[in-house]
């Protein structure tokens, strides 16, 4: 861009987790619900290996006949890998209570929490922490109640500054730029 020109956002998808409020947003829980829908399944379309096995119907199972609210699937990770990973995060909340449970932390955030990506056993490249492959169970009630709590039960959003995007410039040459994209 030429000092002085209009710079507008690009406006694509958000992260993953944006998936959370245009659920409820655009009314896709509601006419899941009648459709007799009491849970989903959703998995990040470039993760194609979740669908060739059972590992859906698996997950599905779990959930329902469990009686579970959420849960995902995990796999190993290679240290340095640009994947979120599973860990295990306690909260306090207001009232003083604390509450626990399994969160996702995206690798970009790892240097902010002060996670070190170290190795599960000495002199290997399997990380600590397993991968969050974005293949997911959710009960639909559970989900518009924690949406709606605000109390972290769900990743808030971040600005993940470590991508970049290809631009077209006044001159009309193509250039790659660092860019932010806000994932929730």
């Amino acid at each position: 861009l030429q000092k002085g020109a209009a710079v507008m956002p690009m406006v694509r998808p958000g992260g993953h987790g944006a998936i959370w409020k245009l659920l409820f947003d655009q009314g896709v829980a509601h006419w899941l619900r009648l459709k007799g829908r009491k849970a989903v399944i959703t998995r990040q379309i470039s993760n194609p290996l979740a669908g060739v096995d059972t590992t859906l119907l698996a997950l599905a199972g779990h959930g329902y006949f469990g009686g579970k609210a959420f849960g995902f699937m995990s796999c190993e990770r290679t240290i340095g890998s640009a994947e979120g990973v599973n860990v295990l995060a306690t909260r306090r909340m207001e009232d003083g209570k604390v509450k626990t449970g399994i969160s996702n932390i995206e690798y970009t955030e790892f240097s902010r929490l002060g996670i070190t990506d170290a190795p599960r056993h000495p002199g290997t490249s399997v990380s600590l922490y397993p991968c969050n492959t974005n293949v997911l169970y959710v009960d639909l009630e559970a989900a518009k109640s924690a949406v709606r709590s605000g109390d972290g039960a769900l990743p808030g959003m971040i600005l993940n500054l470590k991508k970049k995007v290809a631009i077209i410039g006044r001159d009309g040459r193509e250039r790659h730029v660092q860019a932010g994209r806000l994932e929730c």
